[in-house]
């Protein structure tokens, strides 16, 4: 046929018999095409105002109808299209890469079908002459959250100068981009800070439930705002390219002191061997907080002679 891909070819040799029903099948050429762009708004739609990936390389791959392996490229310019021609029936995907700082989006199957995911499209059946389009491959630019859990040692919910961080501390971050739910967790590093990089827009919440020996005392929302709570902060919204740093998380410490008292009849400042346990014995703990009010916590010698003071906060004894 004219303009046909290729030409069908049978080695034959004749040797006294003829040959017949010799058969020669065509198929016509199919082709795959689609847009692979920046998805400013994060809604998996190639918006008129959106930019093409320009710079990222589109991949085709597959199996054709004869068994073979393909792999053809493509190069998106401003336009953000891009388009595959002669090819075979056969099962293919297209897959975009990404442009640097970015993030895969959903995307979004053409009218021959397919498995989408992110920044491809699996499992493409395309039959003889098929013209599939439509084909979406987003990406967008992600954001991201920072700060820290930190020692609020006078619990008034801000974080004052010479108050450290806590390390190991698990942040959760929940939310929806996309519309989907997301949940990431991360752990505080050793100076109590945390980040949260390769966000996808959308609405999220920052969470740290305290663990003994701390308890929360208030969060602190950053940069893009947000709702504060006792152990979160809610309502951040991140837009595309953006970073929302400083969400802080208080802690106050709860902490216990225990000892003894024993009769040192060897005077030797040490329990030792002989040495006897004395109880009913008062012991008193008096000190300062950091925000100067004095304290006075008081306990009685078991009959082991032990003693403990609980829940005591980071303060001065």
């Amino acid at each position: 046929l004219s303009n046909s891909h290729l030409t069908d070819e049978i080695p034959v040799t004749l040797a006294g018999t003829s040959l017949t029903r010799l058969g020669f099948g065509e198929v016509k050429a199919a082709s795959l095409s689609g847009s692979a762009f920046i998805d400013a708004n994060g809604d998996g739609v190639f918006d008129t105002e959106e930019a093409g990936a320009e710079g990222a390389v589109v991949t085709l791959s597959g199996i054709d109808d004869t068994g073979a392996v393909i792999t053809r490229e493509a190069e998106i310019a401003s336009d953000a299209q891009f388009s595959f021609f002669d090819l075979r029936p056969g099962k293919y995907s297209v897959a975009s890469s990404l442009l640097p700082k970015n993030m895969a989006g959903t995307a979004t199957a053409g009218d021959s079908g397919g498995i989408p995911g992110p920044a491809t499209v699996s499992a493409i059946n395309l039959g003889s002459g098929a013209g599939a389009t439509g084909y979406l491959l987003p990406q967008m630019e992600s954001a991201a959250v920072t700060g820290g859990g930190y020692l609020d040692r006078n619990a008034n919910g801000v974080r004052d100068e010479g108050e450290p961080g806590i390390a190991n501390q698990t942040v959760i971050v929940t939310g929806i981009a996309g519309g989907k739910d997301v949940r990431v967790t991360a752990v505080t590093d050793s100076n109590g800070e945390y980040t949260f990089a390769q966000l996808a827009p959308g609405t999220y919440s920052v969470t740290s439930p305290a663990s003994a020996p701390y308890t929360a005392t208030g969060a602190v929302a950053g940069s893009l705002g947000g709702t504060p709570g006792v152990d979160s902060i809610a309502d951040i919204t991140l837009a595309p390219g953006t970073l929302g740093d400083g969400y802080l998380l208080g802690r106050s410490a709860q902490l216990t002191l225990s000892g003894k008292v024993f009769l040192d009849r060897n005077a030797s400042a040490t329990f030792d061997a002989g040495d006897s346990l004395l109880r009913g014995v008062k012991v008193r703990l008096t000190g300062t907080s950091y925000s100067g009010k004095a304290l006075s916590r008081q306990d009685v010698t078991t009959l082991q002679g032990t003693c403990t003071v609980t829940r005591l906060t980071s303060d001065l004894y």
